[in-house]
């Protein structure tokens, strides 16, 4: 933390330098790795940092004994601004992502819904299980400026959305064929001509 306040404080006229933290195994990485308890902690106090001195661009870097100190001078030097939190397990170069993972049992839940009203979306529980589609609540909001919300009266499923679902083809800007009844005009009508209840289709 003293060091944190010190560069924050002497910052110069010129850009702060990075503040990196370089853990040994606090973090499980691999299914092999036994974390470090004892240096865990700073992984979270890092993630305060990012938000409480954004211009230190606050970052982790977690190694293994098989790190040699080149690969760490070479890490700390050129890894890029946006990428703040980095492992590396027996030579190998680990990326801290987000994906998506289905929700468990217990934190599903069931809930009524009036589909003339609320709105719903279907969805994959297990992503490439093609028997695992079911309708999950979503927030309605009115539609903005340069927006319209349709109320979806049919729909079609075509070969792209198979693939979709099956995890084989990442473009979703197409294979939707639906037939829709504008439910809100909001302010979009000037622009479009559209009106509530007109019926439109795609």
């Amino acid at each position: 933390m003293e060091t944190a306040r010190a560069l924050a404080g002497d910052t110069g006229d010129g850009a702060a330098p990075r503040l990196w933290t370089v853990t040994a195994t606090a973090q499980q990485v691999i299914p092999e790795d036994e974390p470090d308890l004892g240096q865990a902690g700073l992984r979270g106090l890092v993630r305060v940092l990012s938000y409480e001195h954004p211009e230190l661009r606050p970052a982790v870097l977690d190694i293994d004994a098989h790190t040699p100190v080149a690969e760490v001078a070479a890490e700390l030097l050129s890894c890029p601004d946006e990428q703040d939190e980095t492992a590396y397990r027996r030579g190998i170069r680990h990326l801290a992502r987000l994906r998506n993972v289905p929700l468990g049992a217990g934190e599903r839940r069931s809930t009524p819904v009036d589909r003339a009203r609320d709105r719903v979306a279907l969805r994959l529980a297990r992503p490439g299980d093609l028997d695992s589609f079911e309708f999950v609540a979503q927030p309605r909001r009115r539609p903005g400026p340069g927006e319209v919300e349709v109320r979806l009266a049919a729909t079609s499923v075509n070969f792209i959305n198979v693939l979709q679902a099956l995890g084989v083809y990442q473009d979703f800007s197409t294979g939707e064929e639906q037939a829709d009844v504008c439910a809100f005009d909001g302010a979009v009508k000037r622009h479009t001509g559209r009106r509530a209840e007109e019926r439109v289709s795609r």
